[in-house]
């Protein structure tokens, strides 16, 4: 069998630091080779400084340089895409030169699988000149569900399997497009358990919180900061870490998408300079006990989770999957999150932490200061959260997802090999 895996036209799968996509493309990657697959390959972009080609564990990488052409579009976007579902990164312009040199790879190389991630626009392409591969589009946002339906159905119909990252982007999906619902399964996102292990040695009780992701606005990290000097007033010595890079994907991909209140009232905010003025806005007592930590490499983040207490993830969008909740809940800590998009199938509330009404300071206050002073809760929460993600989250479950639906796949291939074969080879006798 031979599975390419097409990854995001920015993403250049640079070992170790690896963007939350990348993530799991290396994790579905490798667990594929491990299960027996022959070839597993994935198409990404290359800088000067990458290989054209690599083979990393049995998994081999293809880059492909890019021209950037859709930034001439930018001046006209206004005339070219004047409707918030129709923006230009949703067009077959966007990242054309990386799309078409991919194509054409897997036109002269094969492949019996084509897996990509949330790039509709590819899909029409692929299956043009790869007709006989299966193909299958995984979103881990909610794009296909955004965008305009008569832009997005057409390319649904080259798509032999629909893939959401969890079950809240899937009934999407399935709702908006009932007509390709029975092509839609969830494949939940993965984490390496290995990795995020639980520290072995008992470590003194703390009040320190972490917070891990980009720092923007959707993630309600205004919210927490402003929520943190409640929580100091009645737990003194506690201190929040934030990790992440001050990352903006522009209101195109996200508030101009999103028809949620909540969501579209987060454009008071502006457009840049959200990290400058978090910092500014902290008082002096709170800036204190606050640290913003900046991008930490992806091979780092254990020691990290070791020294915390408890893990926050305040977001305020609907998050598609959320993976540093599990890798935290890997690395045992106890969670406090918003009831957000796809969070409630990763935390059971009350069990392996709290679950909360988005943007709701008081609840999140009052949920930080108890989690933080309730040492029995908190070690009930950390060994439940950490049985939780073995069973639904680890890329030992999540692999036999991967292997099903390609099992799946190359039996249809093979299903629809022969009775085309049995026809013609009637039609030849008579």
């Amino acid at each position: 069998m031979k599975v390419a895996l097409i990854c995001q036209p920015w993403e250049h799968m640079a070992h170790p630091n690896l963007g939350s996509v990348e993530i799991q493309i290396d994790g579905a990657s490798r667990s594929l080779v491990k299960a027996g697959v022959d070839q597993v390959a994935v198409y990404t972009r290359r800088d000067w400084h990458f290989p054209h080609f690599e083979c990393r564990d049995g998994v081999k990488y293809r880059r492909f340089g890019i021209l950037h052409e859709h930034r001439l579009l930018t001046p006209f976007q206004s005339r070219l895409y004047p409707s918030n579902n129709r923006p230009i990164f949703a067009s077959s312009a966007y990242y054309a030169s990386f799309f078409l040199q991919v194509a054409g790879a897997l036109l002269f190389r094969g492949a019996e699988i084509i897996h990509v991630f949330n790039f509709s626009q590819f899909l029409p392409l692929a299956r043009r000149l790869n007709p006989r591969a299966k193909i299958v589009i995984h979103m881990q946002c909610e794009w296909l569900t955004q965008l305009d339906p008569a832009l997005v159905s057409p390319r649904l119909c080259a798509a032999d399997a629909i893939v959401g990252c969890s079950e809240f982007v899937t009934k999407r999906i399935r709702r908006r497009f009932p007509q390709h619902a029975a092509k839609c399964t969830t494949i939940y996102n993965g984490v390496d358990l290995a990795h995020f292990q639980v520290r072995s040695e008992q470590k003194p009780r703390g009040h320190r919180l972490l917070y891990v992701g980009r720092i923007s606005r959707e993630k309600g990290i205004h919210f927490l900061l402003d929520t943190f000097s409640a929580v100091l007033d009645r737990v003194p010595d506690a201190s929040l870490d934030l990790v992440g890079s001050e990352t903006y994907q522009g209101r195109q991909m996200i508030e101009d998408l999103d028809e949620d209140p909540q969501v579209r009232a987060l454009t008071s905010l502006g457009e840049s300079g959200y990290l400058a003025t978090l910092k500014r806005n902290l008082p002096a007592p709170v800036a204190a006990r606050v640290r913003f930590l900046g991008p930490v490499p992806h091979n780092r983040l254990p020691e990290l989770y070791h020294q915390a207490d408890v893990f926050v993830f305040p977001s305020v969008w609907h998050e598609p999957f959320g993976v540093p909740v599990v890798e935290a809940q890997s690395a045992g800590l106890p969670m406090i999150s918003t009831r957000s998009g796809g969070i409630p199938e990763l935390i059971r509330d009350g069990i392996t932490g709290v679950l909360l009404d988005r943007a709701d300071s008081h609840q999140l206050a009052d949920a930080l200061t108890r989690i933080l002073t309730d040492n029995e809760a908190r070690s009930q929460m950390g060994p439940s959260g950490r049985r939780h993600v073995a069973k639904l989250f680890s890329w030992d479950a999540v692999s036999k997802s991967y292997v099903r639906l390609s099992g799946w796949l190359t039996q249809t291939v093979k299903t629809q090999f022969a009775v085309r074969w049995k026809s013609l080879d009637r039609r030849e006798l008579s």
